[in-house]
């Protein structure tokens, strides 16, 4: 069996991993970020599985998340309704 040679050794691994992080680094600063001051809340729905079932394949298709197509689907919806009945009054807050 022959020996291989490993004369780079571990330094020369590791260098270019970090050179290929900086990159990535660089190429996403490229990217504009979205600024977003909306806060989530996380809730529970209960929704038909034929709905749940082509949200899911929406999303894994264009490589989005589940809740970002479920964003997306009321932000229409709510568009669409406050064309036709105005704006949304949103309730007070109950009181504890």
């Amino acid at each position: 069996m022959a020996k291989k040679n490993f004369s780079g050794g571990l330094g020369s691994l590791l260098q270019k991993t970090t050179e290929k992080a900086e990159q990535e680094k660089e190429q996403n600063s490229n990217q504009p970020e979205e600024a977003t001051n909306f806060t989530e809340r996380r809730t529970t729905l209960i929704i038909r599985e034929d709905y749940l079932d082509k949200i899911n394949a929406i999303a894994y298709w264009d490589r989005t998340l589940i809740k970002d197509q479920v964003n997306a689907a009321f932000a229409a919806y709510i568009k669409q309704y406050e064309m036709e009945n105005g704006e949304i009054k949103v309730a007070p807050p109950k009181k504890k």
